[in-house]
């Protein structure tokens, strides 16, 4: 079987600029959602968690 028989042909060239750009918006991504899941942790962790044990709230 052919690969255009099994529906997997790949595009014959990629633009540079094009992967460039989709590494980098995956990337700004990426970091983005570290970003905001460190900064809201100890927020969420306070309120809506016991307050004996601050190390089983981050977990």
């Amino acid at each position: 079987m052919s690969e255009q028989t099994l529906g997997t042909s790949a595009p014959a060239t990629v633009s540079p600029r094009k992967v460039v750009f989709a590494a980098g918006a995956g990337h700004f991504v990426e970091w983005f959602d570290v970003g905001l899941y460190g900064t809201l942790s100890a927020f969420i962790a306070d309120n809506f968690f016991a307050d004996g044990d601050a190390t089983a709230a981050l977990l």
